[in-house]
């Protein structure tokens, strides 16, 4: 745009030239009205400094206006890339319908947003627990520790991801994962079996991941777990003002983690 008036500038001022020194010829003029004219019929020098004057403040004018738009550009974009960032932190943090919810009250400007809390229906809930994770804390530096559960946990998200399940949470060394129906209590019996089949597929998944050599971390080469599966009703809710958490209840949940307690060393306990 800047460009394009001083263009137009530039082409007034060549036009005021060619007027001025070319085709210059008498202006008749009629009283009561003045105006100076030389005695060649030229108007006179003050007239062109004073459209060169117009003509630089059109510009510092043009310049001014560029200036400001690509500043606000600048600070629009910026929005954009942190609604971004903010809109890749909900998601990371809660499922969709989660993320909707505070979208759709975040549109309407409500400032009383009621509590989130639905029915899930019948769900199928896995829990992954590090076997031996006293004796792998004392093998371990805190760093390396820390490492280590970073390295299982990110490895363990690519697969709820790839099979379909919604990582709920991790709590110290367990892991907990669910597969639950976009429909709620609607879901028919069909689709509880698909989550159901999911939830254990990516329980076998984890299995396999390790008892294979990944970590390499200190002295260690692989860990070893223990998954509970249990199918059940469960309710879930965002619970908590300050860095809040969405979280599954209901006996579903209790029972899960029973059968991750009570399973075998390497091995998925179902039922």
């Amino acid at each position: 745009r800047f460009t394009n008036v001083v263009l137009i500038l530039i082409y007034h001022l060549v036009a005021l030239l060619l007027r001025y020194w070319l085709l210059a010829v008498a202006v008749p003029v009629q009283a009561p009205h003045q105006v100076l004219l030389t005695n060649d019929g030229h108007l006179p020098a003050e007239y062109f400094v004073l459209m060169l004057g117009i003509n630089c403040l059109s510009v510092h004018y043009a310049y001014m206006v560029e200036k400001i738009m690509r500043k606000d550009f600048y600070v629009m974009e910026s929005i954009f890339r942190s609604k971004n960032q903010a809109l890749e932190i909900l998601t990371g943090m809660f499922p969709q319908e989660v993320v909707d919810h505070v979208l759709m009250k975040v549109r309407k400007e409500d400032p009383c947003m009621r509590k989130l809390q639905s029915d899930c229906g019948i769900v199928t809930i896995l829990f992954c627990d590090i076997y031996d994770f006293d004796g792998i804390t004392q093998s371990l530096r805190p760093m390396e520790l820390v490492q280590l559960l970073d390295l299982v946990w990110m490895l363990f998200d690519r697969i709820c991801e790839r099979h379909g399940t919604v990582k709920i949470e991790t709590v110290g060394k367990t892991y907990m994962a669910c597969a639950m129906p976009e429909n709620g209590a609607a879901a028919s019996s069909d689709t509880v079996a698909q989550g159901a089949s999911k939830a254990v597929l990516t329980g076998i998944s984890m299995l396999g991941l390790v008892s294979q050599r990944f970590t390499g971390i200190g002295k260690l080469t692989h860990v070893d777990v223990r998954i509970g599966v249990h199918t059940g009703r469960a309710l879930s809710g965002v619970v908590g003002s300050t860095k809040p958490q969405f979280a599954l209840f209901g006996d579903t949940v209790n029972t899960a983690s029973r059968m991750q307690s009570t399973g075998k060393r390497g091995c998925l306990h179902a039922s």
